[in-house]
């Protein structure tokens, strides 16, 4: 099967979706093309080839693209480049996920985490940090 470039950067084979409903996009970039195009929609999934991962769309924006890990689960992953003592987080993910905090050294961190809801959380300090939260 070949594949073809389209103009904003998507590779799709033979023009129509991979695998059903799943696109491919080459990068990020041309991910998020999908909302501004009109071509976005609650559900979709896009294959991204320079992260190896698999995105489905849980809402309207660039902002509700979730992660699927290998397994099938939805994996999200937040970072925080400033140090903060309380991250606020949206991950449309619905569920209460685990979440794993690693600082900008890598280490995992404590923290106190509180699910608001299925779909945002809040993740709570003892000194300003920074780094990343892994939900899944």
């Amino acid at each position: 099967m070949g594949f073809f470039q389209l103009p904003f950067g998507l590779r799709v084979a033979g023009g129509e979706p991979v695998d059903g409903d799943r696109y491919i996009a080459i990068n990020i970039t041309a991910r998020n093309l999908y909302i501004p195009q009109g071509r976005g929609y609650e559900g979709l999934q896009v294959y991204v080839e320079s992260d190896q991962t698999l995105y489905i769309l849980k809402g309207s924006t660039n902002s509700d693209w979730v992660a699927i890990a290998a397994g099938g689960d939805l994996t999200f992953l937040y970072t925080e480049p400033t140090p903060q003592i309380l991250w606020t987080l949206a991950h449309n993910m619905g569920k209460f996920p685990s979440v794993t905090v690693l600082n900008t050294s890598g280490d995992e961190v404590e923290a106190f985490v509180n699910h608001v809801d299925d779909n945002n959380l809040s993740i709570t300090f003892n000194t300003a940090t920074s780094g990343t939260a892994t939900l899944n």
